[in-house]
């Protein structure tokens, strides 16, 4: 046995989707639609949207995995609220909920990371703090007391 799922479409009527149907569009289909799942026990399993909390814990989620490799090659790595913060606004999206926080940690942490890196900025073993610059609109790599 599988999911059902009772789907709201735009005319106002559910849509009765089993295990076995193709879901076009998963995303849209779990963002964007009012429904519910019922599990094996006919019990219903509610889908509820994604909230700023629940970003953030994702973020430090994905930021924990990059920050241990960044921390393998000698640095140690803080994020600061402020940074966290811009990568929950750049990484969520009503339509694709937090799946573009992938690519925001990418681009704002992974990508500065490693030209830090590359450039040899920091001793090893140096303690750094990852913060969001409101002029330039960009992340930067700073030491904790600058």
């Amino acid at each position: 046995l599988g999911l059902i799922y009772f789907v709201l479409n735009k005319d106002g009527l559910y849509e009765v989707l089993d295990g076995q149907q193709r879901i076009t569009s998963f995303a849209r289909f779990v963002n964007q639609s009012w429904q519910f799942a019922v599990d094996w026990r006919g019990k219903p399993r509610y889908f509820n949207s994604l909230e700023k909390p629940d970003i953030i814990k994702i973020i430090d989620i994905e930021l924990l995995k990059v920050l241990k490799r960044v921390q393998a090659m000698g640095l140690e790595v803080e994020v600061t609220d402020k940074a966290k913060e811009i990568l929950a606004n750049q990484g969520w999206d009503a339509n694709y909920g937090a799946r573009p926080l992938k690519r925001a940690i990418q681009k704002n942490v992974e990508d500065v990371l490693a030209e830090e890196i590359l450039m040899q900025s920091f001793p090893e073993g140096t303690k750094v703090l990852l913060d969001y610059d409101d002029v330039k609109e960009e992340m930067f790599v700073r030491k904790p007391d600058e």
